[in-house]
């Protein structure tokens, strides 16, 4: 018997997103079917509460307390897994408290990315052989950040100390909307968020604006955690719109990206910018986020110096890799991606 405890709080069902996770989480729960015998609780931990302690646990699964549990699956897919929450109990605390044997974190170990299956689907507009987003010059970069997370606010202050906003496309929300650096684009775009008012839309059904697109050569792409493995649709968006990119993402997530097919820009900057590691958080494979915030800072201000034609000639140059990059998004990763979906549970075992 195959029991699911599903616990997305945050979602609402007109939410985009949703119905592609709900798809995918049934998925995952007919693999566990056809792979284990027994009773197995699957946890949709995607925007629960934190699970503080061993009391918070019991109060949450209360299902899984009553109930003879072979297996437990923590699925998450929209956000970070909750691996880095403050208590993550060891097999024999979560055994004491479940009578379960296993349990299991899904997909950390399967590589399917849910965010570039949603981008696979949604984006379809932009899959289409007379594409054509040139750049046009007028920036250097381009970073929009949303979320005033920690690095993303840093980061804009780096861009502002060093003397980039002015080469720059930037946005950044605040808890006080009145406060975001934002775009007179931002006014046009549906606020699809669920998750409070920052002062800048969330737009995770386009690449934005087509003309704020052609104007910035670089993506400047601030990831939604700079630990763990996780990628959002934040990195596709310059692959699907066949931009050069700066990650401030996860360490190891170029080399990522390059594991699953993808090029990236080592022949033109230095990439160790996205390997810099916290000494004390190796536990979390946690980015030191002021080093590489300063790394992609010096890349900035290099290309910066570059004049016109000198950047003109490196965008050139840069072609093949970009289209490179989307032609294997919508063709080769897309296959891959939906047989790893459908192999999620074998992988991780």
């Amino acid at each position: 018997m195959i029991a699911q405890l599903c616990n997305s709080h945050g979602f609402f069902h007109g939410w985009l997103p949703t119905q592609y996770h709900h798809a995918i989480f049934r998925k995952i729960t007919e693999q566990v079917e056809a792979e284990y015998e027994g009773h197995c609780i699957i946890v949709d931990d995607t925007w629960i509460e934190t699970i503080a302690n061993e009391e918070t646990f019991v109060k949450m699964y209360p299902n899984v307390m009553r109930e003879h549990v072979e297996h437990i699956f923590f699925v998450s897919l929209l956000d970070p897994p909750s691996a880095d929450c403050p208590w993550n109990p060891d097999q024999a605390t979560l055994q004491q408290l479940t009578q379960a044997q296993f349990k299991h974190s899904v997909p950390s170990k399967s590589n399917f990315q849910f965010w570039a299956y949603f981008c696979q689907q949604e984006f379809q507009a932009y899959n289409h052989d007379k594409q054509d987003l040139p750049w046009t010059g007028d920036k250097l970069f381009l970073s929009y950040n949303r979320k005033p997370a920690s690095h993303r606010t840093k980061l804009v202050d780096a861009f502002k100390m060093r003397g980039l906003m002015d080469s720059g496309v930037v946005t950044l929300g605040h808890d006080d909307p009145a406060k975001a650096i934002t775009i007179e684009e931002n006014a046009n775009v549906l606020n699809d968020d669920i998750d409070g008012d920052v002062g800048v839309p969330n737009d995770i059904r386009s690449i934005g604006n087509e003309a704020t697109w052609k104007s910035a050569l670089v993506n400047v792409v601030s990831e939604t955690v700079t630990n763990g493995k996780f990628l959002s649709e934040k990195i596709w968006k310059p692959i699907i719109g066949k931009r050069p990119f700066l990650l401030l993402g996860p360490p190891g997530s170029m080399r990522g990206l390059q594991d699953l097919g993808f090029k990236t820009f080592e022949d033109f900057w230095d990439e160790g910018y996205n390997d810099w590691r916290q000494a004390d958080a190796k536990r979390y494979n946690q980015l030191d986020d002021a080093k590489s915030i300063d790394e992609i800072c010096k890349i900035l201000k290099e290309l910066q110096s570059y004049s016109s034609d000198q950047l003109t000639r490196m965008y050139n140059d840069m072609e093949p890799i970009l289209e490179h990059n989307y032609n294997h998004f919508f063709n080769q990763f897309a296959t891959d991606n939906a047989w790893r979906m459908n192999r999620i549970i074998r992988d991780e075992m």
